[in-house]
């Protein structure tokens, strides 16, 4: 049985990130379907790449704020991917989001740079310490 390419990138992108909970089609599929669905979500899809986000509420103020989820692009495919976020920026616009917000993972710092070229600031950083890893179907 072979993949769809988006929920394989999904899955590149667990395994790359390292992450202490399973990652299985049924996560994958889950988290797909609700961004290409959810009026609230996005999904976009290049060639090798994936970029789901979301808008709502910020936690900071009374204000909307769009938020990445997931930016994976497979390696031989990087170098065009920045329209992906582009795309995002445009959506989030759309949306009436004040604030955008992206993020990197640790072993990436070169993603820092290229957001830093394109206008973003680093406004805090996350410390994540793992109590258990939950089972995949509660993941999403």
């Amino acid at each position: 049985m072979s993949i769809p390419s988006a929920l394989q990138l999904l899955l590149n992108f667990h395994r790359a990130a390292n992450l202490p909970f399973q990652a299985d089609i049924q996560w994958g599929d889950k988290l797909y379907a609700l961004a290409r669905t959810d009026p609230d979500w996005v999904c976009i899809e290049r060639p090798g790449g994936i970029l789901i986000g979301m808008v709502g509420q910020s936690l900071l103020g009374p204000f909307k704020v769009a938020q990445e989820v997931v930016w994976w692009v497979d390696p031989e495919y990087r170098g065009g991917s920045v329209d992906m976020l582009r795309e995002y920026v445009r959506w989030a616009t759309n949306k009436g989001a004040l604030a955008i917000e992206v993020k990197s993972l640790a072993k990436f710092p070169q993603v820092e740079v290229l957001y830093g070229r394109l206008g973003f600031e680093r406004l805090e950083t996350s410390w994540v310490k793992w109590l258990s890893s939950p089972p995949p179907s509660q993941a999403l």
